[in-house]
């Protein structure tokens, strides 16, 4: 019989054990959960709560395992973002697409602004420009490029967008920019380049190209015309539009040009940038911004440009080839080489200094 009482007093005194111990557990649990709550919603700190827990034993004991563990691992958190203007992160990512496409000829991976229908976004990514939209998949089938570059993960949408079918802008329109060509075709004059034997002419190459054999000369914006010389080198293909003709008479640079001006490099350019063009007196001096960078465009005499700049909206007219393109800092972004429905296409500045003259 006292056995009997003694285990019955065991069982009881077990059974209030655990059940202190269950509602321990529970306690604790809405303790966590408060704590959470508080600050999550501002009404407590991080650091408020682990200064006040520091002193218990067993908070001691927990955080030293934690440490341990972290310094065992060295976890860290990669983060992930969506959106960047960093150049190196971009070429990266533009690698990785065009390995991707590889095998899809006529498929030309650039850099623009994303688009919703006709409605441009404020995303900036990977294009992949293509002749026909059925070449590569749709939009929503093209996996995101994923790269890392130090320590972040980026993620990067990829759209497709059909080749502007463009035209190369080359017809006489006078105006108070300096016109250039011969008799049988006109652009704008891009700049002046003083060099060691005299001062050159920079002019777009088609219409250098169209007017080959012909002495060239300007037009400036008091109606006197100048001539510049003949064409001492010429480039009208898939990446460069431009052509050199000299000497200019020194004494006529400064009634044709602006003061002197810096380029901007093209690793700095992105989408949004405003523009200024320095048209011919028809479309005259006009205002757009950097819609795409390194974007293909297909024009009327069937060759497919690459690497260009592409403005919105469209603020160029024929006569406008070879037209100055400036930041809001007065630096040279670029040149125009022609113009879609919508758009004004334009290649590097730097790029047409280093492939012409040496620069």
């Amino acid at each position: 019989m006292v056995l009997r009482k003694t285990e019955a007093g065991a069982r009881a005194s077990d059974r209030r054990g655990r059940g202190s111990s269950a509602t321990g557990r529970t306690r604790r649990d809405d303790l966590a959960e408060a704590l959470l709550a508080a600050v999550a919603d501002g009404r407590l700190s991080v650091e408020e709560v682990i200064r006040a827990a520091a002193p218990a034993a067993a908070f001691q004991k927990a955080a030293r395992r934690l440490l341990a563990a972290a310094q065992a691992t060295e976890r860290q958190r990669t983060r992930v973002r969506h959106e960047t203007h960093d150049p190196a992160v971009l070429a990266k990512a533009q690698r990785v697409l065009r390995l991707r496409l590889a095998r899809r000829p006529g498929v030309h991976v650039g850099l623009g602004r994303h688009y919703r229908g006709e409605h441009p976004q404020d995303e900036f990514g990977l294009v992949a420009h293509v002749h026909r939209k059925g070449e590569v998949p749709p939009n929503h089938t093209v996996k995101p490029i994923t790269v890392e570059h130090e320590g972040v993960k980026y993620t990067l949408r990829c759209d497709v967008k059909q080749i502007e079918r463009a035209e190369k802008q080359a017809t006489l329109r006078p105006g108070n920019r300096a016109v250039v060509g011969s008799d049988v075709e006109h652009g704008t004059l891009s700049g002046v380049v003083s060099r060691a034997d005299g001062p050159v002419a920079l002019i777009s190459g088609h219409v250098a190209r169209i007017a080959s054999g012909w002495t060239i000369r300007a037009r400036e914006a008091g109606g006197m015309v100048i001539e510049l010389g003949t064409v001492i080198k010429l480039r009208d293909d898939a990446t460069m539009d431009a052509a050199v003709v000299g000497s200019v008479p020194p004494g006529e640079v400064g009634v044709l040009t602006l003061g002197p001006a810096d380029v901007r490099d093209p690793a700095t350019i992105f989408t949004g940038v405003a523009v200024t063009v320095l048209a011919t007196e028809g479309s005259g001096t006009k205002g757009s911004f950097v819609d795409g960078l390194n974007v293909p465009a297909t024009f009327s005499s069937g060759v497919t440009m690459t690497g260009l700049i592409s403005l919105a909206p469209r603020v160029t007219e024929k006569g406008d080839s070879g037209a100055a393109v400036l930041d809001d800092s007065g630096r040279v972004v670029g040149f125009v080489v022609g113009a879609s429905a919508t758009r004004t296409f334009a290649i590097p500045a730097k790029e047409v200094l280093g492939e012409m003259l040496g620069l």
